[in-house]
């Protein structure tokens, strides 16, 4: 529904003036807090569908996040009806999109799409 879309505007115009001048210590804090409320908003809210379609997860290897241990699809799975195709590439969760690891990864991905 449209509501949905427009519910979290309030929340939103709450937060800080982006333009302000302040200290540099002083903007993190000044913005967290709201951008936070208003990501558990609507985190809490948020009813995602199963989408009719595969997947393919493309995982990094290297210094994984103690959240995502939830199967080697991460979770997604929950979230398809399809297949899950998963693909660990040795790299970081930061470094999976810089163009090294990229090549490892893309033409991968490139044939799954093709089939």
């Amino acid at each position: 529904a449209n509501w949905q879309r427009h519910r979290f505007r309030a929340q939103i115009k709450k937060m800080p003036d982006m333009h302000a001048a302040l200290p540099e210590e002083d903007v993190e804090e000044r913005f967290q807090k709201p951008v936070l409320d208003a990501f558990s908003a609507a985190r809490a809210h948020y009813q995602p569908r199963v989408a009719n379609a595969d997947l393919f997860v493309v995982r990094a290897k290297a210094g994984r996040w103690n959240a995502f241990r939830a199967g080697p699809a991460m979770g997604w799975d929950l979230f398809v009806s399809g297949d899950v195709e998963t693909l660990e590439v040795l790299a970081s969760h930061q470094s999976i999109i810089l163009p090294a690891q990229i090549a490892q990864w893309a033409p991968v991905v490139s044939a799954f799409l093709v089939d």
